[in-house]
């Protein structure tokens, strides 16, 4: 079990591919924060070592269809917040 009070740990994990290349993982659907629109850190390791870390970003139309739903409608102001064109980090971020 997780330990739901460390921050370097909670939900982080990690799943090797299959004969393809394909990994598969189930997780929550991330919340949003300030300055940032919805994403997901990923890193890619070959042989122990790390060879990408990437952001993984959502549709804007999932975003507003999981948002509008509770928890996450209890956070409000999302509509004042970034989102993927306008994300500061990844400037290719879909839109």
């Amino acid at each position: 079990m997780q330990d739901l009070t460390n921050d370097g740990t909670y939900l982080r994990g990690a799943q090797t591919t299959d004969a393809y290349g394909i990994a598969q993982f189930t997780t929550v659907f991330p919340g949003w924060y300030i300055s940032r629109t919805t994403h997901i850190h990923l890193e890619v390791h070959i042989d122990k070592k790390t060879v990408l870390t990437t952001q993984l970003f959502f549709d804007e139309a999932l975003l507003d269809d999981v948002y509008a739903t509770a928890p996450y409608s209890d956070h409000t102001g999302r509509e004042n917040n970034v989102n993927n064109s306008t994300d500061s980090i990844d400037d290719d971020a879909a839109c």
